[in-house]
C-alpha cells in the first residue's frame, strides 16, 4: 500500500477469505471438526497470506531488502517506529476494551438485546469496512506528501477526503438502513419480532450519525499520516469512555437506542476534538 500497489493488496486478501472459507468447509463440513478448526483454518489461510505478502514484496521491490551488516545507526528509527506502533496498539486496545465493556452492558439487558446487537455489529461490520479502508489511504496520500513537505497537497487530501468520505457515507447509510432488515433475517428467524425490531432501531439511529464516524476516520488518517499518533488515541479512549458510560445509563430505559446514541454523541465530541488539534497546528493555519 506504501508503495501504491493496493491492487495486490486486495488480491492477497481475497486469497486469504478464499482459502478460509474453503478449509472452513472441510474442516467442519467433512471431517465434522468443532471451532478450534475454524482457528486453525483462520491461522493457515493468515500464514499462506503473509507467505505470498513477503514473496510478492521481494520479487517486486528488491530494494526493500537489506542483509544484517547493512543495519547501522538504527536507533533514532527503531526509537520512532517503537513509540508509533506502540501508541498505535494502544489505540485499537482501547476500541476493543471500550467494546468489551459495552457488551457488559448488552448483556444486563436480556437476551433479546444481546442477540440484536450480535447482529447489528455484523452490519455494522460491513459499513465500517469502508471508512477502516478510508482512513488507511488517507493516511498512505497524507505521510507520502508531508514527508515530502508539500503541506499544500497535504491540506488537499484531507479536505478531499473528508468530501469523499461524507458522500460515501451518505449513500451507504441508506443502503444499510434498507437492507437492515434482509440482513437480519439471515441471522434470526422471523418469528423473533423482538430482535428484529431492536436491530433496525438501533441501525437507523446510528446511521444518522455514521457520517461523523466517517469524518473521524480521515482524521484519524491525517494524524497519522503527519506522525501525530497521539491524537486518534486519546481521541478513541474519550470516545470510548463516554459511549461506556452512556451505554450504561440508557441501556435500560432505551434499549439499544440508548447504546446507539451513546455511540453518536462519542462521534461528534471526537470530531470536536479532532477538529480543535488541527486548528493548533501551526502549519496548516498559514
Amino acid at each position: 500500500r506504501s508503495f501504491g500497489d493496493s491492487k495486490m493488496a486486495l488480491y492477497v486478501l481475497g486469497l486469504s477469505v478464499f482459502i478460509n472459507i474453503i478449509l472452513d468447509i472441510i474442516f467442519v463440513v467433512i471431517f465434522h471438526q468443532g471451532v478450534q478448526a475454524l482457528a486453525y483454518a483462520t491461522i493457515i489461510s493468515q500464514l499462506i497470506s503473509s507467505l505470498c505478502s513477503t514473496y510478492y514484496l521481494i520479487k517486486r521491490y528488491p530494494f526493500v531488502c537489506f542483509k544484517l551488516n547493512q543495519i547501522t545507526n538504527i536507533k533514532p528509527l527503531l526509537k520512532t517506529t517503537i513509540n508509533y506502533g506502540l501508541i498505535s496498539a494502544l489505540h485499537q486496545s482501547s476500541l476493543y476494551l471500550g467494546k468489551l465493556f459495552i457488551q457488559g452492558a448488552i448483556n444486563s439487558a436480556g437476551m433479546n438485546i444481546v442477540t440484536a446487537y450480535a447482529v447489528t455489529t455484523r452490519i455494522e461490520g460491513l459499513i465500517n469496512s469502508f471508512g477502516d479502508s478510508g482512513c488507511a489511504a488517507i493516511s498512505i496520500l497524507v505521510g507520502q506528501n508531508y514527508g515530502a513537505h508539500n503541506i499544500k497537497r497535504t491540506k488537499e487530501t484531507l479536505f478531499k477526503g473528508l468530501k469523499l468520505m461524507i458522500s460515501l457515507v451518505m449513500v451507504l447509510s441508506i443502503i444499510i438502513v434498507l437492507l437492515t432488515k434482509p440482513m437480519t433475517l439471515l441471522f434470526v428467524e422471523k418469528s423473533q419480532y423482538q430482535v428484529i425490531h431492536e436491530t433496525f432501531i438501533y441501525m437507523f439511529v446510528v446511521c444518522i450519525f455514521y457520517v461523523f464516524c466517517f469524518i473521524g476516520n480521515v482524521f484519524v488518517g491525517f494524524y497519522r499520516g503527519i506522525g501525530h499518533v497521539d491524537v486518534p488515541f486519546k481521541g478513541t479512549t474519550m470516545h470510548v469512555t463516554l459511549r461506556v458510560i452512556l451505554s450504561y445509563l440508557l441501556i435500560h430505559h432505551l434499549g439499544l437506542v440508548g447504546v446507539a446514541l451513546g455511540c453518536g454523541v462519542g462521534w461528534i465530541f471526537v470530531n470536536l476534538y479532532q477538529v480543535y488539534q488541527y486548528r493548533k497546528l501551526d502549519i496548516f493555519n498559514k
